[in-house]
């Protein structure tokens, strides 16, 4: 009972009433115990021959019999009182005084107790209050020092992004010193936007400009400014922005920007959009060269609002792919240095395509486990090959492709190549995995341009058409985007023409025309195919110099 109350009542207010309860009872038990000595009438005889008593005291059943310290019982017969009588008088004392006097004095301690408890709690329960209310608010708003990094990582820490680290060496040099550059009268972007697939070490760049620098490193995660309280978010970017701004030159790290970054419209999140314009106007509301650089990751460039990629925003577009073979042997040294082993890393390299950073980074310590588990400190070429499917069908499928596999992504690229040089579409990236077209702004790009950049698309699939009888399911994301550009461009501003009704029916056009240029073309796209087989990045003057573009 006494539990089930504590549980109930869980503040000191109930304990302080059990324990004054306690007390009571404990107190009418030591007031009422009898503990005198019990003796009958013979040694009663004899003890009052030879014994002096204090008193003697009839008090319900007995009387008792004083002697200093000791105290002695005899049950009350008038034999007793007789015998007693005899030597010295009988008191009498009535057992309901001291229980009522000790009961009301209890009662009034109880009730002191109760009321002063009250008091102090009500006092503690309305500064428990303002205190919970700032401790929410500053949970909602954590403090500057929350954010901040001091980051050891360089760029010898990181492989496999040479690329992207030779981009990023200006904004190193921008961040040592920035009162260089402002005294030349020299504007470093505000923003650089880097941009890849999961894993393929964004988070670790940003973290080794930091690192090279030596300037504060303030990380947040973009889904972590968006909460169900409107306001929330657009404060936090304040208060982000504003520690950036005081620990000066520093790097503001945004994560997964496309969690509040995405395009605004009529169905968009009020409080997401709200940070949104937040962050835009924090952007716009200090120089370029007054030392802090926001540097923001996505995997998912195409869904972010224009206004954060405009100029005096992220100026600057970074693209972090996966890691060449010559990329993922340097990540393997990296991640086998302290780890005994017996591998061939160029081998393991070349059987790792498809491999992200993380993935290779998973994969050694996995082979790592593996070894230990048959009582080995060193890695052989057993335990990468007993964990190597663990790795690609885990969590997440990795692309790990064989000979065929590679062969119709060969011919499918180069389609996309050929198709571009020959309509003059500026290509900014090629390897075997991908060739990606710079479309430019849209906006100032005329119905015929749009059509060249729609057939650029739906190249490839045209070309593994030809040359293997069919199109494959690696073509989704170009087909998905020959659509977009088709319904939102061409569509929504009549540019269709040539007798096309909607979207798809223009799509089945072009892939007509795509499949007499991939049949006229098919000996070039085979040799094209050829020459960008090896597992890294090319150059157009590269592949002219070969006569094979």
């Amino acid at each position: 009972m006494v539990r089930e109350f504590l549980v109930r009542h869980k503040k000191p207010l109930g304990v302080i009433a059990i324990s004054s309860f306690i007390f009571i009872i404990l107190g009418l038990y030591a007031a009422f115990r009898d503990s005198s000595v019990l003796i009958n009438y013979d040694k009663l005889n004899a003890m009052l021959a030879v014994k002096k008593f204090d008193k003697a005291v009839a008090s319900g059943k007995y009387i008792y019999l004083y002697s200093g310290d000791a105290i002695y019982s005899v049950p009350k017969t008038d034999k007793a009182e007789e015998i007693i009588l005899a030597r010295m008088p009988i008191e009498h004392s009535f057992e309901f005084v001291p229980f009522l006097l000790f009961s009301v004095v209890s009662l009034f301690a109880f009730i002191l107790i109760w009321k002063v408890s009250s008091s102090y709690l009500n006092k503690r329960s309305a500064y428990g209050v303002i205190k919970a209310s700032a401790s929410r608010q500053n949970s909602e708003m954590p403090k500057e020092l929350a954010y901040e990094i001091k980051s050891p990582l360089k760029f010898t820490d990181i492989a496999g992004v040479d690329e992207a680290k030779g981009e990023l060496v200006e904004i190193v040099e921008f961040l040592k010193n920035p009162k260089l550059f402002k005294s030349k009268n020299i504007h470093m972007p505000k923003g650089v936007l880097l941009v890849g697939p999961p894993g393929v070490g964004k988070t670790l760049l940003a973290r080794a400009v930091a690192g090279e620098a030596g300037v504060p490193f303030f990380y947040k995660s973009a889904a972590t400014f968006v909460e169900l309280y409107v306001g929330v978010g657009a404060k936090r970017v304040r208060e982000l922005f504003a520690a950036a701004k005081k620990k000066a030159p520093s790097i503001i790290f945004i994560d997964e920007i496309d969690a509040i970054g995405k395009s605004r419209g009529a169905a968009g999140s009020g409080e997401r959009e709200a940070t949104l314009n937040q962050l835009l106007v924090e952007m716009d509301g200090f120089e370029g060269s007054n030392g802090v650089i926001v540097i923001a990751a996505t995997n998912k460039i195409d869904v972010l609002d224009e206004a954060l990629l405009r100029a005096g925003r992220f100026d600057r577009r970074v693209f972090v792919e996966l890691p060449d073979v010559k990329g993922r042997e340097e990540i393997l040294k990296i991640y086998l240095k302290h780890k005994k082993h017996t591998l061939d890393i160029p081998s393991l390299a070349r059987r790792s395509a498809g491999f992200s950073g993380a993935a290779i980074a998973n994969l050694v310590n996995e082979a790592a486990i593996s070894a230990l588990k048959r009582g080995s400190e060193i890695i052989e070429e057993s335990d990468f090959d007993n964990v190597r499917n663990k790795v690609v069908y885990g969590t997440k499928r990795i692309n790990v492709l064989d000979e065929r596999e590679l062969d119709i992504l060969g011919i499918y690229q180069a389609a996309k190549l050929l198709y571009a040089v020959k309509n003059d579409i500026t290509v900014s990236y090629i390897s075997q995995m991908e060739v990606r077209a710079d479309e430019g702004d849209l906006e100032f790009k005329g119905g015929k341009e749009i059509k060249n950049l729609i057939s650029y698309y739906l190249a490839g699939r045209a070309a593994t058409k030809e040359v293997f009888g069919e199109a494959y399911y690696q073509s989704r994301a170009d087909y998905e985007r020959a659509l977009y550009l088709a319904k939102e461009v061409l569509l929504r501003f009549d540019l269709l023409g040539e007798g096309a009704q909607d979207a798809l029916g223009f799509l089945k056009q072009q892939e007509s025309l795509l499949s007499v240029f991939a049949a006229q073309n098919k000996a070039a796209i085979m040799k094209l195919s050829g020459a960008i087989k090896e597992d890294r990045h090319y150059e157009i003057k590269e592949l002219r110099e070969l006569g094979v573009l």
